[in-house]
């Protein structure tokens, strides 16, 4: 291919190298270099020395996708321009038969949303929108426990990969400086006794600048641009969060529930903290005991009483009570 071509290489290559590498007219290669630099790639062209591509866009172009050095876990990738909502895109593909391992990546989201129907701000060219099919052999009681998988993945991947120390706000969020920097939605198809499959999904603010947010986020969200203060790559964003899925999942599979839920409280750090939860339509106050196996919240309500959240919002939190060591 011609941008293969020229990514490849150290200097400008001339149309007739081109033509005769890639078996093309003069005039086919000139047409296709019209076409890329029409999706955003910038390239120079000189006469007797030939074409060199000098900028590449900032578009998630779905050769650069292609080219990722995905883990075991993705078998399939698709890219597009423009979704409703790339969950709603994966489960519809999970009903027809989608494998586990499809990903769907859009630059932007038409209908993005977060948990309870929530708007999510979906900027194109700027994040991350994506979901992941799952189809793991467990009990349908067992899948909220990918929401913890999720979560850990994607601190790990901001972690390792560009060394932003984040920490998990119960269920779903992650924050740097207790402002949000991403977000999971996961949906779930099952049966009585068994995971049909699960959609993993996964909004990340990669280069929104402060300007970018509605007035009433801009105190409450960030992103990894505004974090380390420079643009980063996409692609090396997906890249980490793919291979820490991969990890975690495995851990999961392998292991169980405990490793997962031990990593996820020690980036939560909010055992022994006094919290109010709503959840529902009730408001619940306790001291956090930790998450159970089933993937549960679980809040100690005076000496005795013990209870056990499954969804809801932390919308307090009031101090912390005793070491999370304890």
């Amino acid at each position: 291919m011609i941008l293969t071509a020229l990514e490849t290489a150290k200097d400008y290559v001339s149309g007739e190298c081109l033509s005769r590498k890639l078996g093309l007219s003069r005039t086919a290669v000139w047409k296709r270099v019209q076409v890329l630099r029409g999706m955003g790639y910038e390239i120079g062209a000189r006469p007797h020395r030939g074409y060199i591509l000098t900028q590449k866009p900032e578009l998630l172009m779905p050769l650069d996708i292609g080219r990722l050095k995905t883990c075991g876990i993705t078998k399939e990738i698709h890219c597009l321009k423009e979704v409703a909502s790339t969950n709603e895109l994966a489960y519809k593909m999970a009903l027809e038969g989608a494998s586990e391992g499809v990903v769907v990546i859009s630059e932007t989201q038409t209908q993005g949303r977060g948990r309870m129907r929530r708007r999510w701000v979906s900027l194109p060219g700027r994040n991350i929108y994506l979901s992941l099919i799952l189809r793991p052999r467990i009990t349908a009681h067992l899948a909220p426990l990918l929401t913890y998988v999720g979560a850990v993945s994607t601190a790990e991947a901001l972690d390792k990969g560009f060394a932003l120390k984040v920490r998990l706000k119960w269920p779903n969020d992650v924050l740097v400086r207790s402002k949000k920097l991403a977000g999971l939605l996961n949906e779930v198809k099952a049966e009585t006794d068994r995971v049909d499959f699960i959609v993993l999904g996964f909004g990340i603010n990669v280069n929104m600048e402060k300007e970018d947010f509605p007035e009433d986020l801009r105190q409450k969200a960030t992103s990894v641009m505004i974090e380390l203060g420079r643009k980063v790559s996409r692609v090396e964003v997906i890249r980490c969060l793919l291979e820490s899925i991969e990890t975690w999942y495995d851990v999961f599979l392998l292991h169980g529930a405990d490793p997962v839920i031990r990593q996820w409280e020690s980036l939560a750090r909010i055992r022994g903290t006094s919290i109010e939860v709503r959840s529902f339509d009730d408001t619940c106050r306790g001291v956090v005991e930790g998450v159970d196996r089933d993937g549960a919240l679980m809040l100690r309500q005076g000496k005795d009483r013990i209870i056990r959240l499954v969804a809801g919002d932390v919308i307090g939190k009031v101090r912390r009570i005793r070491d999370q060591s304890s």
